[in-house]
């Protein structure tokens, strides 16, 4: 199979195009292709289908997509998927070869090192070959995706280098005639690229148009100075006086210094493992080792710390940040003057994520690129006091040759000095934990040859034209080779539960991983499951994640420490809150602030990393910062502080899914709420629509919320939380949300004594395990919910409770006490005069009638309760009785009214969003379409039904899946499809 996404998307199986039908479906593969056999998070995927604000159902609409893509890319006789399901998301599978990218990023990493070794053939043969895999601009597919383009910009800015090394080689190899037209092209197409117009006046020169490659340089200074305000570089410079003196024009310099060991720095390029097993006093990659004389005598600074020898993962971060920092020829920036921009890199991230050692890893990978050698310094900027720039400057230029009693006292004069001196050098420079932008712009050369690394626990916004990497956790595989690689694989391939229950706890940073595994090899006499053992008591974690002069909470606390007093209460706070993750709204209610001020303060958490900002303005704490962060809540706050906080925030969700709530509900919740006694008010919602979506995002919180408040005795709230999210539990069938909230709510309404709140958990647990077909566990709960709203003499609470017991009798086949209890039900319900009941005791008539074959009497019953809802305007259950009814229309041989009455209730449904329902209802309208015969129309209609059954599960949709499939043109007569 071939993948090509220099250009449009293709994928070809030998001479055959796999058509990618769908704009989505082609903008996925598109998306995993840019980062071929390595996971892409499902909330990535989401954002680049469907922008910043994906819908309720993106996650189904998601796993549908990749179903049909793992259909479309199937190889026949192959164990494997394409599309594989990885943890946190999926990846496409590319073998060597199959992908054009890849291919393109060889042939420039072989036309790099013959660039190096002036060998203009093979460079020519090489960006050949890479510039015959273009097709037109990468992957238009992601042209709207914003996150997306700085990766194929990356390929377009890959693809001039190509076509400057390409013109160059041609230079090189004297072919000079008829380039001229090329090159004003290219340089029409990129008009402050000089590498071109140099090119273009040599081409000229050399073939006698001399005044022409003049007029070249005047038009290229002209731009420059107009819209830049430099003038051109020094090679274009040279080049110009070369035409003016009538010599012999040179071909390219731009090559790495002579002190650059040419075959060590292609291998770095090709595979960035360079020999390093050179003679005594090398340094890496065969190059000068610390002390060895450089040019001139000068001492070449060798200032990187040691790598580690057991660095794990972080592949994608290290090819970003190599290829970012001139390792690649991809990463080449925009020319001007004649030089590529300085490369500034910073890695961020929060305390004991691993930047420093990353960065480590990566300027040792870089050294051999960097011959004049490598500056390093800690500017001491995450805690104690910060590194002064001067300071600084004063090291480096000692390190350069520079004696102190040269170095200049005016730190302006000392900046000037110090760029002056690594002009037109090659040095890698390591600037460790960084403060802020001001700590640092000092230390930039001014010189694109040269490269800076900054680590820092901010991204550094006011360091302009920076190229960021946000450092994360490891993934689990990186995680467990890690530990195993410090412990030993014996030890870990011992007790893998173990080790798995160790790392669950440190939670993916890299120093718990590293402090943990280093306890572990200390003590001689404990195994896996010791040190699992110590850590599992919460209370001790951060004790025990303690070794020498690293520490899990040291390095929290230096970030906590630089807070402000506001937003040191702000990060406290959260670690009372035990859900996935929390809003700027919900975080108001907590702190009992206005919400602008909790926005605030979650920004500066943001930003010194102590919070994760996640899509959609949400932010989460990871598991070892929550555990500091509610040791610090029991520090700094009273228990009733604390208790006070969890009350405002559970209060806070029940008023908001009441509010949500009320957009799924035909009728009042008929729930008292307590009141809100503090600042930043519950959500209200505009429509359905969105207070569907509000619940699907927050459903872990909305479980996390109501298993808090059991466990904080806040009884009330945990009960009527569960109450007020039945609608939505009973729309999207959460069964196992449902169970686990009315569990936790029936506890609380008994230890309250609250005989209603008992009555309407156990109502509710009743609708869920009948649901669940668990016909004779949901009577239970019903009668015994009977039997409490009897006494409490709660009438129309009864009339509900009948009804369901009848439902439940009628699925056990016991008709004679159905039809009793519904009677009662409905005697009831005129006796108080509510219709609602009424109608709804009739529907459950109707299904008994049904079921017992009594179809005209079913019918009836239907017909009456639909009259009755439509007139009260309840349209949502008008829409369930009229499917039904229609579909004993069907039953009964009336295929024009049953069209039509089950037309009118899919419009009904499809104002409400019931997808179980709205799917049921396309089965039967299918089924009633083609009652005589095959048509286009029900086809299409079972097409819809199967797509909703797909998106929630429903064991219909195989049956439903393997009918249509049977189905062809010649088909004249189809058994009914049932619900």
């Amino acid at each position: 199979m071939r993948f090509s996404v220099l250009g449009p998307l293709s994928v070809q199986d030998g001479a055959a195009t796999r058509p990618i039908g769908s704009p989505t479906a082609r903008r996925l593969l598109a998306v995993l292709l840019l980062q071929p056999n390595q996971p892409v998070t499902t909330d990535r995927l989401k954002s680049a289908l469907w922008g910043a604000r994906p819908p309720a159902t993106a996650g189904a609409s998601l796993m549908n997509h990749v179903a049909r893509l793992r259909r479309t890319l199937a190889e026949e006789g192959a164990a494997e998927s394409r599309i594989l399901t990885v943890a946190g998301g999926y990846a496409v599978r590319v073998r060597d070869g199959e992908l054009d990218a890849e291919e393109f990023t060889g042939a420039l990493q072989a036309a790099r090192a013959a660039y190096i070794g002036r060998d203009w053939t093979a460079v020519r043969r090489e960006t050949g070959k890479a510039l015959e895999l273009w097709r037109g601009d990468p992957l238009p597919e992601l042209a709207d995706v914003e996150e997306a383009q700085p990766q194929v910009e990356l390929f377009a800015d890959a693809r001039w280098q190509a076509l400057e090394w390409r013109m160059e080689a041609e230079l090189g190899l004297g072919r000079h005639h008829g380039l001229a037209p090329e090159l004003t092209g290219l340089i029409a197409a990129q008009p402050l690229r000089e590498a071109f117009h140099r090119q273009l006046m040599l081409v000229l020169h050399r073939t006698d148009r001399r005044a022409e490659a003049l007029d070249v340089y005047l038009r290229l200074r002209r731009t420059l100075v107009n819209e830049l305000g430099v003038e051109p570089g020094a090679l274009m410079q040279e080049a110009h006086r070369e035409v003016l003196t009538g010599g012999a024009a040179p071909v390219a310099r731009e090559t790495p210094p002579a002190a650059a060991a040419p075959d060590a720095a292609a291998a770095a390029d090709a595979g960035g493992k360079a020999d390093t097993a050179s003679s005594s006093g090398a340094g890496p990659a065969g190059g000068p080792g610390p002390g060895a004389p450089g040019p001139a005598g000068r001492t070449i600074p060798r200032q990187l710390p040691p790598d580690v020898p057991d660095f794990t993962g972080r592949d994608a971060q290290v090819e970003s940040l190599y290829a970012a920092l001139g390792g690649t020829p991809a990463a080449v920036g925009p020319a001007v003057g004649g030089s590529r921009a300085l490369s500034v890199c910073v890695v961020s991230g929060a305390g004991g994520i691993g930047k420093t050692t990353l960065a480590v890893h990566v300027a040792h990978r870089l050294a051999p690129a960097f011959p004049d050698g490598q500056l390093r310094a800690d500017l001491h900027g995450g805690g104690g006091t910060p590194a002064d720039p001067g300071d600084v400057l004063a090291k480096f230029l000692r390190a350069l040759g520079v004696r102190a009693e040269d170095l200049p006292v005016d730190f302006e004069e000392r900046e000037a000095l110090y760029r002056s001196t690594v002009a037109g050098q090659r040095l890698l420079i390591l600037l460790d934990n960084v403060r802020d932008a001001a700590q640092v712009r000092s230390l930039l050369p001014g010189t694109g040859t040269c490269a800076v690394l900054i680590t820092s626990r901010s991204a550094l916004p006011g360091l302009d034209g920076a190229h960021r990497l946000t450092l994360g956790v490891l993934t689990d595989g990186e995680a467990t080779e890690l530990f195993t690689r410090v412990v030993g694989s014996g030890p870990a391939g011992d007790e893998p539960d173990a080790v798995a229950e160790v790392l669950k706890v440190c939670a993916g940073l890299p120093l718990a991983v590293r402090i943990a595994a280093s306890r572990l090899v200390c003590q001689p006499g404990w195994t896996v499951s010791t040190l699992a053992g110590r850590l599992r008591d919460e209370n001790r974690l951060l004790d025990e994640l303690h070794v020498e002069d690293r520490a899990v909470r040291t390095s929290f606390a230096v970030g906590f420490n630089a807070l402000v007093p506001e937003d040191a209460d702000a990060f406290a706070m959260l670690g009372l809150w035990n859900g996935a993750d929390i809003t700027p709204p919900a975080v108001a209610a907590l702190l009992a602030v206005a919400p602008h001020r909790a926005q605030r303060s979650l920004d500066a958490l943001s930003r010194a990393h102590l919070v994760q900002a996640r899509p959609s303005d949400r932010y989460a704490l990871h598991d070892l910062l929550h555990v500091y962060a509610a040791e610090r809540a029991d520090q700094g706050h009273s228990a009733q502080q604390r208790a006070d906080a969890v009350r405002r925030l559970t209060t806070w969700y029940l008023h908001t899914c009441a509010a949500a709530g009320g957009h799924l509900r035909p009728l009042p919740l008929r729930l008292d709420l307590p009141p809100v006694d503090f600042d930043g008010p519950p959500l209200t919602f505009r429509d359905r629509d969105a207070a569907l979506a509000w619940l699907e995002t927050e459903r872990p919180n909305l479980l996390a919320v109501t298993e808090q408040a059991g466990r904080a005795e806040l009884f009330e709230l945990a009960w009527k939380l569960p109450v007020s999210l039945l609608s939505f539990y009973d729309l999207r069938k959460h069964w196992t949300d449902w169970l686990h909230t009315y569990k936790i709510g029936l506890d609380a309404t008994r230890r309250l004594g609250d005989q209603r709140g008992e009555s309407r958990i156990l109502n509710g647990l009743g609708i869920a395990h009948h649901d669940l077909n668990r016909n004779e566990e949901a009577l239970d709960y019903y009668r015994e919910a009977l039997t409490v709203r009897r006494a409490s003499g709660d009438r129309l609470a009864q009339t509900a409770t009948l009804g369901n017991i009848g439902n439940v009798l009628q699925n056990l086949g016991r008709n004679d006490e159905a039809f009793a209890t519904y009677d009662e039900a409905i005697a009831i319900s005129r006796e108080i005069g509510d219709r609602t009941t009424e109608a709804n005791s009739l529907n459950n008539i109707a299904f008994a009638r049904a079921g017992l074959a009594q179809l005209p009497e079913a019918a009836e019953s239907f017909q009456q309760a639909a009259e009755i809802l439509g007139s009260i305007g309840s349209s949502a259950s008008q829409a369930v009785a009229l499917g039904n009814l229609g579909d004993i229309r069907l039953q009964l041989g009336d295929q024009q009214a049953a069209v039509a009455i089950l037309s009118q209730a899919l419009e009904l449904h499809r104002q409400f969003g019931n997808v179980y329902v709205e799917a049921t209802v396309l089965l039967n309208l299918g089924n009633a379409l083609c009652h005589h015969g095959q048509t286009p129309e029900g086809r299409d209609h079972w097409q819809q039904a199967l797509e909703l059954l797909e998106r929630i599960g429903d064991p219909r949709a195989e049956r439903l899946r393997a009918r249509l499939e049977t189905l062809t043109p010649q088909t004249r007569a189809i058994r009914n499809l049932r619900a």
